[in-house]
Formats: C-alpha cells, sequence, structure tokens
C-alpha cells in the first residue's frame, strides 16, 4: 500500500510540474462557411466566407496575419468532377488535422500539394510567388474577416489564360497574388500537361478549371494552425 501511494504521488507530481511547465495549449477555432453566389457570368466564380465565433477566438489572431484564404485548383475535359468528398477528406487528413494542422509546404512549387488514390491531384495557384504563409488573401482586421471574392477569367493572348482574384465587396483583405496561374506561373492553356492536368491526350477540348478553397489561421495568442475543410467552388471553361 506504502508503494502505491508513493508512485501516486510521484504520478500527481509529474503531470502538476509538466502543465506548470508547459501550460495548457491554447486553441483556436472557429466554424467557418464558404459559399457560393449566383447567378454569376460563366467566366466568373464569386464566393463568401463567413466565420461564427461565439467565444470571440478571431481577436486571438495577430492583425494582419489572417485569416487568409488558399485556393487550389484541378483542369480536366469535365465540366464537373465525381469525387470531391475523396480530395476533401484527404485534404484534412493531410493538413487540417483538426484542431492541430499544418502548413502547405514549399512543395507546392513543382509538386501537387494533394494526391488521392482516385488519381485526383490538387494543385495551388501560382506557386512559384506565392507567400506560403499568407496564402492568397489575408484579412487585414480580423474582427472584419467576413468577405466577399471575385475569380474571374481573363485570356491576356489568344489560348492563354489566368485568373484574377479581387474582394467583390469592400477591401477587406490583401490580396497577394492578384493574378493566379498555374503552380509554376504559367498561364493555362488548351494542350495536355500530364503534371497538373487530369486529362486525356486525345481529348483536344474542352478544358476546365475547378477552383476550391479553404481558410487558415495560424499566428496570434493560441498554439495550433488552424484550417477549415477545403471547398469545391465549382469550375470555369477556359476559352475566350
Amino acid at each position: 500500500m506504502k508503494m502505491k501511494h508513493k508512485l501516486l504521488l510521484l504520478a500527481s507530481v509529474f503531470f502538476m510540474s509538466f502543465f506548470t511547465g508547459c501550460g495548457i495549449p491554447t486553441i483556436f477555432y472557429v466554424t467557418t462557411s464558404i459559399t457560393n453566389i449566383t447567378p454569376v457570368p460563366d467566366d466568373t466564380i464569386q464566393f463568401s466566407i463567413a466565420f461564427q465565433d461565439p467565444h470571440n477566438n478571431l481577436d486571438m489572431i495577430t492583425p494582419g496575419t489572417g485569416p487568409s484564404l488558399f485556393l487550389g485548383y484541378i483542369v480536366t475535359d469535365q465540366p464537373s468532377l465525381s469525387s470531391t468528398s475523396t480530395l476533401i477528406s484527404e485534404f484534412n487528413k493531410k493538413y487540417r488535422r483538426s484542431p492541430n494542422g499544418i502548413h502547405i509546404d514549399s512543395s507546392l512549387q513543382s509538386e501537387p500539394i494533394l494526391e488521392t488514390s482516385n488519381d485526383l491531384k490538387l494543385f495551388a495557384f501560382s506557386g512559384l510567388s506565392l507567400d506560403i504563409s499568407n496564402y492568397h488573401a489575408t484579412a487585414l482586421q480580423p474582427s472584419l474577416a467576413d468577405n466577399t471574392f471575385n475569380i474571374t477569367l481573363s485570356s491576356p493572348e489568344v489560348d492563354l489564360y489566368e485568373f484574377k482574384l479581387t474582394n467583390a465587396i469592400g477591401a477587406r483583405y490583401t490580396i497577394n497574388t492578384t493574378v493566379l496561374t498555374r503552380f509554376n506561373d504559367t498561364r493555362f492553356d488548351l494542350g495536355f500537361d500530364a503534371k497538373d492536368y487530369l486529362i486525356s491526350p486525345e481529348n483536344p477540348a474542352p478544358r476546365y478549371c475547378h477552383i476550391f478553397a479553404a481558410i487558415n489561421v495560424r499566428e496570434g495568442l493560441f498554439d495550433n494552425i488552424y484550417w477549415s475543410e477545403l471547398r469545391s467552388l465549382g469550375s470555369i471553361e477556359l476559352k475566350q
């Protein structure tokens, strides 16, 4: 009995020392919604992001560091994807890891950020010029993080395409990458590329860019990296 009592005392001292020395982690968590807005022109995707924050967690973010918007894409010859749920699930496993997410690392400059068992490959827009920690857009004030964005197709040259990201209402976010190009900073085209195009070489056209979004929070009076779920925003056909 004395030995058991001694072991219990030692265990109590250990856990008290652990929590006193290391502290209990502060976890940032909000409920994030990413919602498509319709109708819009065929060459545009408009979507809003909103936060449910009953415990004022947004006040914990260091001003100017988030929430941040991440945008990814898949190019196919079909207007819709049949298995986005697999992609979303794999994103949750690899990056979200709720509540302790991880950042998308520098591999986005040369490789897909995500590959699934059914051969879907998600790439980040504008990989080489992208500031990873801020992603594609960053809120100026965490307390004003609700916002609406436009992604619009542009064709600066014949058969070469890019997308423009803008604040649709107000200017609550700094747009870090106004021109959205392929992961290697080249424009989209109508050709075949095995690296980031999920297309049969025999299929000459059309081409659809499927766009995905997620929200990241990384810096402030908390200890975790937060990701919302990945959300499919739909597709835009690459055409003049």
